[in-house]
Formats: C-alpha cells, sequence, structure tokens
C-alpha cells in the first residue's frame, strides 16, 4: 500500500548567507534590506541563483538570478521537513525511536511500524487523518536494512517486510518456499484496519481509502 511516490532532482547550485553573519554586518539582520532584495544583490554580485531560503517549502525552492528576475524549483515529492523549527533532508531510513517503534528518521508522513509483540503492525499519520493497520499474531523483533524492516517467520517460512518512503509506505509476504506458499493462513490472511479522518471503501479486487 503506497500512499504517495515521487522524484525529485536540482541542478541549482546553493549559496546562502554566510552563518558567521551578526546583526551589525547583515543587511537582513538589521533591517535596512529585505531578504528578496538582498538574495537578488547578491545573486547579481556573484554571478549564480542566489536562494531566497525563507521562501523555502517542503516541495520548492525559490531563487534571485542574476538577470533580476526569479525562478522557482519545484519538485515531485517532498525533499525536507521541519524539525525543531530548521529544514532537514527527508531520509527513510529506518532506526529504533525511544518508545521501541520503528521509523523513519525524516518523511512527510509520521510513520511508526511495529517493534516487535502486539499493536500496531503500522501506523500512519498526515494532516490529522491516521491509518493504522494490526498483524493477526504477535510479531518478532524486525531487523532494519535501509528503509526496509523484516519481521522474520511471520507463518513458516514466511517473512513479512514493510518499507518507509518519504510520503508513505508499504507492506510484502516473502514466501521462501514452495511448501510456505501451500500455508492456510495465506489464502485467508486479514489485517485489522483502523482509521481517523479516513472513509474505507472496498470492491471485489481491492480496498482503498480517502478523506
Amino acid at each position: 500500500m503506497a500512499l504517495i511516490t515521487g522524484l525529485a532532482a536540482t541542478g541549482l547550485a546553493v549559496i546562502h548567507p554566510s552563518d558567521t553573519a551578526s546583526a551589525a554586518t547583515d543587511p537582513v539582520a538589521d533591517g535596512s534590506m529585505s531578504p528578496a532584495d538582498f538574495a537578488l544583490a547578491k545573486a547579481k554580485e556573484t554571478g549564480q541563483p542566489y536562494e531566497l531560503v525563507s521562501a523555502r517549502t517542503e516541495t520548492s525552492d525559490t531563487w534571485a538570478l542574476p538577470t533580476g528576475k526569479w525562478t522557482v524549483k519545484r519538485y515531485g515529492t517532498t525533499v525536507r521537513v521541519r524539525r525543531a523549527g530548521a529544514w532537514v533532508a527527508t531520509d527513510p531510513t529506518l532506526q529504533f525511536a525511544a518508545d521501541g517503534t520503528v521509523a523513519p528518521k525524516a518523511s512527510a508522513v509520521s510513520i511508526a511500524f511495529s517493534g516487535g509483540g502486539t499493536g500496531p503492525l503500522l501506523t500512519g499519520v498526515r494532516d490529522g487523518r491516521t491509518l493504522s493497520l494490526t498483524w493477526p499474531k504477535a510479531l518478532p523483533k524486525p531487523t532494519l536494512a535501509a528503509n526496509v524492516a523484516t519481521y522474520a517467520n511471520v507463518l513458516p517460512d514466511v517473512d513479512l517486510q514493510l518499507k518507509a518512503d518519504v510520503e508513505g509506505f508499504s507492506e510484502l509476504l516473502v514466501v521462501k518456499t514452495a511448501e510456505a506458499a501451500k500455508h492456510p493462513d495465506l489464502a485467508t490472511l486479514k489485517f485489522k484496519l483502523d482509521t481517523v479522518g479516513l472513509n474505507v471503501s472496498s470492491n471485489a479486487t481491492t480496498a482503498c481509502s480517502a478523506p
């Protein structure tokens, strides 16, 4: 179940104001120049595009050009998120959280995978909407590799894998032998589904959720 996917790329060089500039030497900090005017001045001075950092969003950059014009770079997916008041690059690499769950380092969707035991297999939260799935039985502690968590032998010779993406997640059952494929639980396997702020509908072949 992949919520949203995308691709981002940029060829613009990033040039930022000096981190050591003080209010006495920074015309933006002392109020003598607006951030937009400063960006235009720096672009003209350096001959390179200069980012207006105050205009950053999760999915776009705004750049002053040496010509005195502006350009906006838009991305097909989230490339950065706010953490503790600062922008950080998105990173779906999984790690164990203090509460024992598994979460990506920086993603647009708040994702928590099970750290083992009972409780939700995974929970995704965005814009106040929540989707939660629960495996029918207690889960083993997962092994983590990049953005994939593997729960070994949830059925005999069947592993469960959860994959975190910047804007969603997906799940996969890895059936390792022909004999394992005959396990009756595979034919009747069901996840418990809980939602907040979502309506869930289904048809003969698929299930989907929407606001």
